[in-house]
């Protein structure tokens, strides 16, 4: 009976986690499913009454959430026949473990300490626990080049009315704190409590508070807005570096330079696929040519070559550049690459899985400076994040930090996951609320759109090759999140 009991919770557990994670991923329903599941799960834990059957039952919902959250990074392992099924299911166990034990590690620690001045916390103390474990578990998992920024708990309350407010003061890793917190109120974990008095107040306070902040401009807009163009494409990665599409890219690439009606047009990630230098110089005049008689800047992403300090050897890049009114160059270069796909770390203790892994095309990227050129159109800064980075808050910050509005350049073609696509699309409105700065988001395959300030999708693309325009004005100062935030990612 208790074996049966004992598989029952766990079961409920891992279930609960789980919709709490794919929910991270669907807009229409993050709102209200992680509140309800993270409600379960206090209750549950809370019922464990043993700190080590709190643990394990804290543990069965943190795998199920992992699990739920980033269950997509399979579909990017999976390559047969360089990646067949068995490896891929091992690779993904290993990751997604680990992911899970940092949080099971953090709880535990916290779990041990309260035991320390009490045996049994209440439900409050409890839940608290739990809040304050997951976001120092976010934490440590968004920094460092070998971390796992996705499946962030607070990035799947972008839509709640209530939380939504917060992620310009503490961000999605204290936002997910809050999330329990509102979860355990909402619950009625609350009802021990001696006084119900003290509990309705409590709870009606955090509520009230979270709900206000929605109303609080911590930026300002600037007087100037730039009309600013995406270029949208849809070529998934099997086709991507065809012959006829890397024609279609230069062609493309000079015809909106040429056509103006646009301050800047932005392009994908990668775009072209050529390196500036083997391009003949004709073309890269016309471009230069054509920008400068329309009065269009172009943000394209290219592969670059750089020289690292002492060494003549040219190491690969992954670059975005930029070609202002005035036939100016700027170049920002990837500074967080993702391990494995773009690199691969140089350490003992994951050679092993080299021979599993299948090797991407530019698997050996160099990355760029932490300290990189601020690109500028009509004298609007510019917050350059490519790809993965967005995923980064500290990274993000950084660049949002004296910018005015937010560029994302991204491909997300590399996996083949509706799931990955709709979170990346809402950790992009997460970067934008935490900024509370417009975000301009040029992609291949995945969602291409306009964000505003507050998080929401003024205009997107999706599903189709094509462009948008769209006037956007940026908006100056710094919220207590980026001031933050950014002043630790330096440090």
């Amino acid at each position: 009976m208790i074996a049966r009991r004992t598989l029952a919770v766990a079961s409920g557990l891992l279930a609960a986690g789980m919709c709490a994670g794919l929910s991270l991923s669907l807009a229409y329903v993050c709102t209200i499913v992680p509140v309800l599941a993270c409600a379960l799960a206090l209750h549950l834990i809370h019922a464990g009454k043993k700190v080590r059957n709190e643990i394990f039952r804290f543990a069965m919902f943190a795998a199920g959430f992992t699990l739920g959250g980033a269950h997509w990074i399979g579909l990017a392992i999976y390559r047969p026949p360089a990646n067949g099924l068995m490896d891929t299911a091992l690779l993904c166990t290993v990751l997604l473990g680990l992911v899970a034990l940092v949080h099971i590690a953090l709880f535990t620690a916290v779990r041990l300490a309260v035991a320390g001045v009490s045996a049994r916390p209440g439900p409050v103390l409890l839940a608290f626990c739990v809040a304050l474990a997951w976001s120092l578990a976010e934490l440590l998992c968004s920094v460092g080049s070998l971390s796992f920024p996705w499946g962030a708990l607070g990035c799947g309350q972008i839509d709640n009315p209530i939380l939504s407010g917060l992620y310009p003061i503490i961000g999605s890793v204290g936002v997910s704190g809050a999330t329990w917190l509102l979860a355990a109120f909402f619950a009625g974990v609350y009802r021990s409590l001696p006084r119900p008095g003290a509990q309705v107040g409590w709870g009606i306070a955090l509520v009230v508070a979270a709900w206000a902040t929605r109303f609080v401009s911590w930026t300002a807009p600037i007087d100037t807005p730039l009309t600013v163009r995406v270029v949208h494409t849809d070529w998934p990665e099997e086709i991507k570096y065809a012959p006829k599409n890397q024609l279609a890219s230069l062609a493309l690439l000079r015809s909106q330079a040429q056509s103006g009606g646009a301050d800047l047009v932005v392009f994908p990630e990668l775009f072209l696929t050529q390196r500036p230098g083997r391009l003949p110089i004709s073309y890269r005049q016309d471009v230069v040519q054509a920008v400068k008689q329309s009065g269009t800047a172009v943000l394209f992403g290219v592969p670059g070559l750089a020289l690292l300090s002492g060494d003549e050897t040219p190491v690969n890049q992954n670059t975005l550049v930029l070609i202002d009114k005035a036939g100016r160059t700027s170049i920002y270069a990837k500074e967080i690459l993702l391990p494995f796909s773009e690199y691969f770390p140089e350490t003992a203790m994951l050679r092993w899985a080299y021979p599993f892994l299948y090797r991407y095309p530019l698997a050996n990227l160099q990355a760029g400076a932490t300290q990189q050129e601020v690109m500028r159109v009509k004298g609007i800064a510019l917050g350059i994040t490519i790809c993965s980075e967005l995923a980064y808050p500290g990274k993000a910050a950084t660049q949002a930090a004296n910018a005015a509005i937010l560029v994302n350049a991204s491909s997300d073609s590399w996996v083949n996951s509706r799931f990955y696509l709709l979170q990346a699309q809402t950790i992009a409105r997460v970067r934008a609320a935490e900024a509370q700065k417009p975000l301009i988001r040029a992609n291949n395959v995945g969602p291409s759109a306009f964000i505003s300030a507050d998080g929401t999708v003024v205009s997107d693309l999706h599903g189709m090759f094509g462009h948008s325009d769209l006037q956007v004005r940026g908006r100056t100062g710094r919220t207590p999140f980026v001031r933050v935030a950014s002043m630790l990612f330096r440090s």
